[in-house]
């Protein structure tokens, strides 16, 4: 099993619910919801920013890159220096690492646009 379906299992147990209920939250078919649960498939990016809002948590939790739950602000300004690799980092396949930069950078475009929004 996967840190992401560990951790959506372990989310979603917290709260009660079934896989059918998060199925039905996030207009997805159960089966999607027990393959990411097991590591057999990885939810897409937007899938992953729907599973962050649903639970409540960061994308980053989700993908193993903290083990803090609570959901990132931009007024905590949490950020590592991108010449420190995360804790891990060197156990992950060329593609999990792939996954984990295409997720950080478009995290942070979405923090800066809603960032901005707010200033207006």
């Amino acid at each position: 099993m996967s840190v992401t379906g560990e951790r959506l299992k372990a989310l979603r147990e917290a709260r009660g619910w079934t896989q059918e209920e998060v199925a039905r939250r996030l207009n997805v078919s159960r089966a999607a919801v027990g393959h990411w649960e097991r590591g057999k498939n990885e939810p897409s990016y937007d899938t992953l920013i729907r599973l962050a809002r649903l639970y409540n948590t960061s994308t980053a939790y989700l993908i193993g890159e903290t083990d803090d739950p609570s959901p990132l602000s931009a007024a905590q300004g949490r950020k590592r220096p991108r010449s420190v690799p995360p804790a891990g980092w060197g156990r992950l396949t060329d593609r999990q690492k792939e996954y984990v930069r295409r997720v950080t950078d478009e995290m942070r475009e979405i923090m800066v646009k809603e960032l901005l929004d707010g200033e207006q």
